[in-house]
């Protein structure tokens, strides 16, 4: 009995077709200003690049007794030549599966797999390769400003600070690297995905770093796209402060007006949709 239908390339068009649109259109209300789009923006490029996979739990000693059966059996030669067809097949069968069964299993396949074009696609990494922690600062109306050493490194944002020694309350913004003066992308290389989908965004120089992957995961899993979690990851807790830079300037730690990670998302989905503007595919997915 059918109980499930294959989709064709045609109808897999048009799904991708539906979520470029969420993208650009939830894109277009964050950069008006409304930040936590970016949990959309999060939720669909899942939906797009992200393959679920899961490695089954399994004894161990079940290969080990298969082992020994086989030892018994047919090298000790217990079994009559006549039988020993039989008998060494069905032993190997129940070895492979056992052996199989363990292996790490794609559960749910994205968008892009279905399609055959994730990795046909080379993605736009905009993150600096030397970590520099003094990279992308946006200084607007600024005096007197000395900023200490040993800043964490977020490779996907521009800090904008403005407005520091001239207001009582400064502005300090955390925005998409791609909304920086002067920005382009021609000065910036296009990888393969897996590098760019497990490429470090986040290095707090402790032993903590992040990835594209873990950003988007953890947005979409814990603040409410697809779930809610009870608890978060502590490297993805740590990222969400506005404090996350632990920025000391003139002797002060000061904060950013706001978290660093739906800014983040937002730049991962304009590498993402610059990446997919360099391939040329027609409605049929090809």
């Amino acid at each position: 009995m059918i109980t499930k239908i294959d989709r064709d390339r045609t109808e897999l068009y048009r799904l991708l077709q539906e979520q470029l649109y969420f993208l650009k259109e939830s894109s277009h209300e964050y950069d008006k200003g409304i930040e936590i789009e970016a949990v959309r923006l999060a939720g669909h490029i899942r939906t797009l690049l992200h393959d679920s996979i899961s490695k089954k739990e399994y004894d161990s000693s079940l290969l080990t007794k298969i082992s020994e059966l086989k030892e018994i059996l047919i090298t000790n030669k217990k079994v009559d030549s006549s039988e020993f067809g039989t008998v060494n097949g069905l032993v190997q069968a129940v070895y492979s599966k056992i052996e199989q069964a363990q292996k790490e299993q794609i559960t749910s396949r994205s968008l892009l797999t279905l399609m055959d074009m994730k990795d046909r696609i080379k993605y736009l990494d905009t993150a600096i390769n030397d970590k520099n922690a003094f990279a992308f600062y946006h200084f607007e109306n600024c005096k007197n400003m000395t900023i200490g050493a040993g800043l964490p490194y977020a490779g996907l944002l521009s800090k904008k600070i403005s407005g520091f020694g001239f207001e009582k309350k400064p502005k300090l913004i955390f925005q998409p690297l791609f909304y920086q003066p002067n920005f382009t992308v021609d000065r910036y290389p296009f990888i393969d995905f897996e590098s760019w989908w497990i490429g470090e965004i986040y290095d707090n120089r402790k032993g903590v770093t992040l990835r594209r992957k873990d950003i988007i995961l953890n947005v979409t899993n814990q603040e409410g796209f697809a779930h809610v979690g009870d608890s978060v990851d502590y490297k993805y807790f740590a990222y969400k402060q506005k404090n996350v830079l632990n920025l000391n300037v003139n002797g002060d730690i000061v904060e950013f007006d706001n978290i660093p990670v739906y800014a983040t998302v937002r730049q991962i989905v304009f590498e993402f949709t610059e990446s997919l503007g360099k391939v040329n595919f027609d409605s049929s997915g090809r």
